[in-house]
């Protein structure tokens, strides 16, 4: 018995038909991708798929596989309307073989499964990696050096304490400082800290000049995908809120803070064991052109805080820019309270700059390959006091 296939208007190749079509029923790529099918022609229906994944439709492409760049380079050799016949055993042998497919009294039958359940896959798409603490090939990853800025530290981390104590109702701790005075380092070193000490902390970390984190949009998911990892029983609500809300990746931060954050963990409220720190660095680099960014994510991250019965906290480090100031002092307006340092001279950075000056310069003393040259009591105080002074209280200037 034979079987008409009506390749009508497909170009066929001057190669043997029945043989390319057994070979691309069989391979590998037929049975597994087909992205590179432009358009078929299945029972009268014409089928897309440009630029998709076909594995679940497999079945209905390889009737007319022929057409893939893969396969036909040639002209055809037949004319339009032709009908090529196959034996009814060749036609089943080589459908029977496609994916999730079989031939039974003359129909072609395949059976396509639907994966409609809930996932992360839309969350994950929105991460900024270079955003997380530790991340390889950030230009940003600095640390203090050993012995330095701890009275900076010690007081983030008394406000953290009393914070998740109760003994402060200040959720909120803002450092600022001018550009090059070792915040992003400071951040860094407490976020590190924590990470060791089995502290949850989920952080984001700014960047002007990297297009993945020098803008609000991926700052939810980023931080979010950290706090899951902290409480994995979230994540059942996550999934069912992206389902039933899939544009909210697209919403204000705030919506995204609400429905992504707030209702997830407090519908696991019991679980949450401990404090959670929220560390954003760098806001003055978040859309540093428009700016408008900059307060909508203060009034996010204040409104998250507001939530009392969810024990979040936020640490947010940037430079005192008029407009991030402004935002804090509407926060202050609308009774909203939040600790603050500023980096100036009362925590003593001209001491911190000597101890990190003095240790990379005996470091060179006893690495660089032309250090026989150097007199024995290089570096001298006065060469030191003199690169201590010209710093300012900026540790930038010695770290370039």
């Amino acid at each position: 018995m034979t079987t008409a296939v009506d390749l009508t208007a497909v170009d066929l190749a001057e190669v043997n038909l029945k043989e390319e079509v057994r070979g691309a029923a069989y391979s590998p790529t037929a049975r597994s991708d087909l992205a590179r099918v432009e358009t078929a022609s299945v029972q009268g229906k014409i089928v897309d798929y440009s630029n998709k994944k076909l594995t679940i439709f497999v079945g209905a492409a390889i009737w007319l596989v022929v057409v893939s760049a893969n396969i036909l380079s040639k002209r055809p050799a037949c004319q339009p309307n032709q009908q090529l016949l196959l034996e009814q055993e060749e036609v089943s042998s080589i459908l029977n073989n496609v994916q999730n497919s079989n031939v039974h009294d003359n129909t072609f039958v395949t059976n396509i499964k639907a994966d409609n359940q809930p996932s992360l896959d839309a969350l994950y798409k929105r991460v900024a990696p270079y955003a997380i603490l530790n991340a390889g090939g950030r230009a940003d990853d600095v640390r203090c050096h050993p012995g330095t800025r701890e009275i900076v530290i010690g007081r983030i981390e008394q406000w953290r304490r009393q914070a998740s104590d109760g003994v402060t109702a200040n959720r909120m701790f803002w450092l600022k400082g001018p550009a090059g005075a070792g915040k992003t380092a400071i951040v860094q070193t407490v976020a590190e800290s924590w990470k060791w000490s089995g502290i949850h902390a989920a952080n984001f970390f700014f960047f002007r000049t990297d297009s993945s984190r020098n803008h609000a949009k991926s700052l939810v998911s980023t931080l979010l995908y950290q706090i899951l990892d902290f409480y994995p029983s979230a994540r059942e609500a996550v999934k069912t809120i992206l389902a039933s809300k899939p544009r909210i990746l697209d919403a204000s931060v705030e919506e995204q803070f609400l429905q992504l954050i707030c209702i997830p963990l407090r519908s696991i409220g019991p679980s949450l064991s401990q404090s959670i720190v929220l560390l954003v660095d760098g806001l003055d680099e978040c859309d540093s052109e428009g700016k408008n960014s900059q307060r909508q994510v203060l009034h996010a991250l204040n409104t998250l805080v507001s939530w009392n019965e969810l024990p979040l906290l936020v640490l947010v480090a940037s430079r005192a820019e008029p407009q991030i100031t402004m935002a804090f002092n509407q926060l202050v307006a609308s009774g909203s309270k939040f600790d603050s340092l500023f980096l100036d001279e009362q925590f003593s950075p001209d001491n911190d700059i000597h101890l990190f000056v003095t240790a990379e310069l005996n470091s060179i003393k006893r690495t660089h390959s032309l250090a026989y040259l150097l007199d024995k009591d290089w570096p001298s105080d006065i060469d030191v006091e003199g690169i201590v002074t010209k710093s300012s209280g900026h540790f930038i200037t010695n770290i370039r």
